[in-house]
């Protein structure tokens, strides 16, 4: 379930990460849109499962 909800929340990360990259197109003009959203796409799955995996990892632990 974490990792749905992390792949989930990679969409609401996806368009942070988009708005953060049309704001650096405007200091560098040499990165397309294109090139922009696929940064971005990967950027922004690879953030959420690393943040799952950890959440995983720590939180598997049960102290009795």
């Amino acid at each position: 379930m974490i990792r749905n909800y992390a792949l989930t929340f990679a969409a609401v990360l996806l368009r942070v990460y988009l708005l953060a990259g049309i704001g650096l197109t405007q200091f560098v003009h040499s990165i397309s849109f294109g090139e922009l959203y696929v940064a971005t796409t990967w950027g922004s799955i690879a953030a959420s499962v690393l943040v799952a995996a950890w959440f995983i990892v720590t939180g598997t632990e049960r102290k009795i």
